[in-house]
């Protein structure tokens, strides 16, 4: 991961059609790490890759669903500390576990 850039914010809600989770990520912070899509996320004990939206808008987030955010007791209004940085390798692709052993059990994906 690039240099982290961490900041303050509380969980938040978006509707945006249905009611989702985000994390506000100041537009200071943002714009640190320049017009990138995706992110490393540290948040308490965790790390995941999301994505930045609402950049151009000039109020940025971060969604946040609550596979990330019942482990770590949070819930809408919680305050949090996090940080995000420029992803060193913006193209990978990263597959679910999930998905990677149900592949596995199909003889015609392992063909692949």
């Amino acid at each position: 991961m690039g240099k982290a850039h961490r900041f303050e914010s509380q969980i938040d809600r978006v509707d945006q059609g249905i009611s989702i989770h985000v994390i506000p990520v100041p537009p200071e912070i943002a714009a640190k790490v320049g017009n990138a899509k995706r992110v490393p996320l540290e948040l308490g004990t965790q790390d995941h890759r999301r994505a930045l939206k609402g950049v151009k808008s000039g109020s940025p987030f971060i969604m946040v669903g609550r596979q990330i955010l019942q482990p770590l007791g949070l819930r809408y209004g919680s305050p949090v500390s996090a940080s995000i940085a420029v992803d060193p390798d913006p193209n990978a692709l990263h597959i679910a576990e999930e998905l990677t052993e149900a592949l596995f059990q199909v003889p015609e994906a392992q063909a692949r």
